[in-house]
């Protein structure tokens, strides 16, 4: 018998870049609606003031801190937006305040040449937006890729060291129980 420690799940940091580097406007998702200013990208002033104020609620500080960054295609993003916002916030794993940066992205913006931006930062998971492995759900949605697009990213992330999480939502326009029980497998 071991005492290995369960795995914790990370205490999120969200950093909100409503609809920053989308392409689309998918069916389900207002950032306006989410953030109160669907225009609105935040600068690095804001950016760091919004982690430390989120970094004061966390009560357990032995739990893995991550700061994450939603509401947005991150990898969609021009290289310089990605670098200065990962930039921005890597100064809090240095410093031990976080021990990594995640994000969340279209599966049709992962490719290797968009993970060598990454790579020199201290990203430790990245969230693929599948939404659905049904390409009439993806199409009636407005997404804009294919479930082929998202097996292509899982492809690319297999050879990296990142850990790699899937967005799924269930319910959405042309699916079936059939269908959503296929994305989940």
């Amino acid at each position: 018998m071991t005492n290995a420690r369960p795995k914790q799940t990370p205490f999120i940091v969200p950093v909100f870049i409503p609809h920053a580097g989308c392409p689309h406007r998918c069916i389900f998702c207002d950032q306006g609606a989410t953030t109160g200013d669907a225009a609105a990208f935040p600068t690095a002033r804001e950016v760091r003031r919004g982690i430390t104020q989120f970094l004061s609620y966390r009560r357990d500080t032995t739990r893995p801190t991550e700061i994450s960054f939603y509401g947005g295609n991150f990898l969609g993003l021009p290289p310089e937006q990605v670098q200065l916002l990962l930039a921005t916030v890597a100064g809090y794993v240095q410093a031990g305040q976080a021990d990594g940066i995640r994000f969340s992205t279209r599966p049709d913006t992962i490719d290797d040449r968009r993970l060598d931006w990454i790579r020199p930062f201290p990203v430790k998971t990245i969230e693929i937006g599948v939404q659905s492995m049904n390409d009439e759900a993806l199409r009636l949605s407005g997404r804009g890729h294919t479930a082929l697009d998202t097996e292509r990213a899982f492809d690319v992330l297999a050879e990296s060291a990142f850990r790699v999480g899937a967005q799924i939502m269930v319910g959405l326009p042309g699916d079936t129980h059939p269908a959503a029980m296929a994305s989940a497998r």
